[in-house]
């Protein structure tokens, strides 16, 4: 069955029955309605109505800053995730060049010692074969230093690529929280002086 609608003697029971309404949604006690006067009705819809907004306002802005907090905390934690890799990966890079300084040393000690056996090698023709043999076995060490090398010379170049990836990540990351913060500031702002404006319109 339909509810019946309610009829209305003038304006002004409209305006206590509209007094009467917003004052149970906002959970205001008014006493004695049914003898307030037309103007002093109007004072207490516009005063409800502004309490009401002012209700969502806050709990809107509340709820925004809340979301706000924890979006900023996650970017937060993913920044500090991210300079962890990057230091992982810095650190790698370091071991690298450490590894490739070593290695390059050992080529150069090899490749005296190559120059050295070739000297001999031209002075005695008794021991050729042996040195030839020795020289062989030396060029042959030399060749696979020379190939880890190039692997770690590669390996390299991808940590700092992923270096690159990770800064610009982590500059995107900077300004978003950056942008959330200046949000957080302007919602702050309205929520203190969104009433004032509220009364100058």
């Amino acid at each position: 069955m339909a509810k019946k609608e309610r009829k209305f003697y003038n304006e002004l029971d409209f305006l206590r029955h509209q007094v009467r309404e917003l004052a149970a949604e906002t959970g205001t006690v008014i006493k004695d309605t049914n003898f307030m006067k037309k103007e002093e009705c109007k004072v207490r819809i516009k005063e409800l109505y502004k309490r009401e907004l002012k209700k969502e306002v806050d709990q809107e802005t509340k709820e925004t800053i809340e979301n706000l907090k924890k979006e900023l905390a996650d970017r937060n934690n993913q920044i500090t995730e991210l300079q962890k890799e990057k230091v992982e990966l810095e650190n790698a890079k370091k071991d690298y060049l450490k590894e490739i300084i070593v290695k390059t040393e050992l080529i150069k000690t090899r490749e005296k010692e190559i120059k050295g056996l070739q000297e001999i090698n031209q002075a005695n023709n008794k021991t050729i074969k042996n040195n030839i043999e020795k020289l062989e076995a030396n060029e042959k060490e030399l060749q696979e230093k020379k190939r880890e090398i190039a692997e770690l010379q590669s390996e390299i170049k991808a940590a700092e690529l992923s270096l690159k990836k990770l800064e610009e990540i982590n500059k995107n990351k900077t300004e978003i929280i950056e942008s959330i913060k200046k949000e957080l500031v302007q919602l702050k702002n309205r929520k203190w002086y969104g009433p004032f404006l509220f009364w100058k319109r």
